[in-house]
Formats: structure tokens, sequence, C-alpha cells
């Protein structure tokens, strides 16, 4: 009856050269959520498959559906981040 529906990433650090966040293509965009295999990746994705990169820019703040296919890119100099969810719980408000 919980889920996390959002992922939120705020920015402490800026790091313009790596370590951004990277949106992939999702080959399994097209098949029902029931069907779909959710274990995390065992690779790095290739270039074309990325979408857009996002690099930390420090104080900026990055809002996503969680269920959005993402990885973060490997950083050589340091990265620091906060990460949380946005819970949604089902059930009646009254």
């Amino acid at each position: 009856n919980e889920r996390s529906l959002v992922t939120i990433i705020i920015y402490l650090t800026t790091n313009l050269e790596d370590g951004a966040t990277r949106f992939i293509k999702d080959k399994q965009a097209n098949i029902s959520s029931y069907e779909r295999n959710l274990e995390d990746w065992k690779k790095f994705p290739d270039k074309d498959e990325v979408v857009v990169r996002i690099n930390p820019i420090i104080g900026n703040a990055l809002f996503f559906d969680h269920r959005t296919l993402h990885d973060a890119e490997k950083t050589l100099k340091n990265k620091t981040i906060i990460r949380t969810d946005l819970l949604f719980k089902r059930g009646s408000l009254w």
C-alpha cells in the first residue's frame, strides 16, 4: 500500500566532467509493468542508450519518476548528493 513514485536528488558538489546522472532508453517501455524485469542492470549503458546526462551542480535538484531507468556515471572526483524519495500511501485522506 506504500510505494515510491518520485526520486529527488540534491547535488551538494559541482562536477562538470563526470559523475552525471544519466537517463537511459528503456527497452521495456512497451511491456506491462507486471511483465518487466525490475532487477538492477549488470552493465553500464552504451553511449547510444543514454538519452540525457545531468551533471552535478551544487544547489540543483533533480526530480523524476522513480520508475525511470537511470544510473550514475563513474566519477574520478568527489560527488556528494542527497537522494530521497516521495512516498505515496494508498488510502483515504479522511
